[in-house]
């Protein structure tokens, strides 16, 4: 692989495929819908080991609302004091809407803390929640060029042309 970051196309409809490459010139190409089927299994199995919630967990709680309130306080302050310049406001304010996305991303719904089949609680997620989850349990998801001669939807195939590379976790 190249080691550019992959993007989410689409091809033509219906059709959706992972990218990496600059918009001249495309390294690889891989339609998406068998490697998220694989992901999702691969997550799925994950999540079900004994412990998974509590590798899930915040490392740390942030009081969200008060985040929201200094973030809305910040924004009034630099409406009011635009033409004093000071871009002080301006890096107080990117820092605390960053902590908010970061904790967004990371926010663990309680459905996948043993409460619901974790299949169906995983499927009932917007696919901006099963990003902060896989943001939570994997360091990076790697796509490598389909063998030639071989099916992309094959089990094999994908287990060795999709590698998952997962975060420190104690019940492994």
């Amino acid at each position: 692989p190249c080691g550019a970051p992959m993007r989410s196309v689409v091809v033509s409809a219906g059709q959706v495929a992972y990218q990496c490459g600059d918009d001249d010139r495309t390294h690889l190409a891989r339609t998406s819908a068998p490697i998220d089927a694989h992901v999702r299994l691969e997550v799925l199995a994950r999540l079900d080991r004994p412990g998974a919630p509590d590798v899930l967990a915040p490392r740390r709680t942030l009081d969200l609302p008060a985040l929201g309130a200094r973030s809305a306080g910040l924004r009034t302050r630099l409406q009011h004091d635009r033409s004093s310049g000071d871009t002080g406001l301006a890096a107080q304010l990117a820092e605390v809407e960053d902590q908010m996305v970061d904790h967004a991303a990371r926010d663990v719904p309680a459905s996948l803390t043993g409460a619901d089949p974790v299949d169906h609680a995983w499927d009932r997620l917007a696919v901006s929640r099963q990003r902060g989850v896989l943001l939570a349990l994997t360091e990076r998801i790697e796509l490598h060029p389909i063998p030639p001669g071989r099916r992309a939807g094959d089990p094999d195939v994908l287990r060795q042309s999709v590698l998952i590379t997962w975060r420190d976790d104690p019940t492994a």
